[in-house]
């Protein structure tokens, strides 16, 4: 299978000195070539040989591994970005890593730069595409992309994401961290949350929920399906107005070691109610918990934990 990746060059306003900015329309073909086809692309390149890159996949042996490849902070747009991941596959770099973090790349890049790599990047372990304006349209390349590569890391925070509905969870058995804080997903996420949570295939070991709109009640149906889940370790919730679940989720954890809850709306009936239920928890493995920045909670909640050390002297709770 070939890809053929064809870049439209804007001259006008170039200096032709910058890679990153001459390409304003960039597209991209994963369709499988015939022959006939493959004849026609190789002399298509021979009179446009700027125009087309054909990218092999999988990668020919003669590839670079590379660890980390960033293009951060540029205020790359889609082609822009494009370009440069098309550049980067042509010249036969294979990173491990790549951040696209803190540029204006919407979900239109981002479903070619998604495209790119669950299909010419297979060796690709980390993937940021946090702080862009990246939305819902990309759903059916962001779920290729999670069930179907090895992809290990992936933080896609800051963007303009409403909905994990269209992911058509669960994830694949390789992915260990995700970030999607900073997303306006609401409580409507947590049944998709939940199904991911709950599947056998999750090897999820780290999850960052903060400031997405959890509620309460949502973290409860989160909670429900955290006994069929041993191998997710952190969980972050800050910012969220949340807290009134949060006993709920200790007393279900399993394999939950670190519970962050910063700037939640505790109050000290909840911290006391959430400290009571690790206190009486056989299962939990919390070592600790983060409720600092929550300005209700007075002297009231930091004696709760002291009765805490007597049972689990290696639990802390921090106010």
């Amino acid at each position: 299978a070939m890809k053929r990746v064809a870049i439209e060059e804007d001259s006008e306003g170039s200096d032709g000195n910058d890679e990153a900015t001459d390409a304003a329309h960039v597209q991209v073909d994963f369709a499988k070539a015939s022959p006939a086809a493959n004849t026609a692309a190789g002399a298509s390149d021979q009179e446009h040989p700027q125009d087309v890159l054909l990218l092999p996949s999988p990668p020919p042996s003669g590839t670079v591994e590379i660890q980390d490849w960033e293009v951060v902070g540029e205020g790359m747009q889609d082609g822009e970005a494009i370009a440069v991941m098309a550049r980067m596959i042509g010249s036969d770099q294979r990173p491990a890593n790549i951040s696209l973090a803190s540029n204006s790349i919407s979900s239109t890049g981002a479903s070619a730069v998604l495209t790119l790599v669950y299909r010419s990047l297979p060796n690709v372990k980390s993937l940021d595409l946090s702080d862009n304006c990246i939305g819902n349209e990309c759903d059916r390349d962001m779920q290729e992309l999670l069930t179907s590569h090895s992809l290990r890391h992936l933080n896609i925070s800051m963007n303009e994401i409403s909905s994990l509905s269209g992911w058509h969870l669960p994830l694949s058995a390789c992915l260990q961290t995700l970030n999607i804080a900073n997303n306006d997903l609401g409580s409507s996420a947590a049944i998709d949350i939940a199904a991911f949570l709950s599947s056998p295939t999750c090897a999820l070991t780290s999850l960052d929920l903060s400031n997405t709109g959890m509620d309460a009640l949502g973290l409860g149906v989160m909670a429900e399906y955290l006994p069929d889940n041993s191998v997710l370790q952190t969980l972050r919730l800050d910012d969220n107005n949340c807290a009134e679940g949060a006993a709920l989720v200790v007393e279900n954890s399993k394999g939950l070691v670190t519970l962050s809850l910063r700037n939640t709306g505790m109050n000290d009936l909840m911290a006391k109610k959430m400290v009571s239920a690790l206190a009486v928890s056989r299962d939990s493995l919390i070592q600790v918990i983060d409720c600092s920045n929550n300005s209700l909670c007075t002297d009231i909640a930091k004696a709760a934990t002291k009765g805490l050390k007597l049972v689990k002297k290696s639990a802390q709770v921090i106010f």
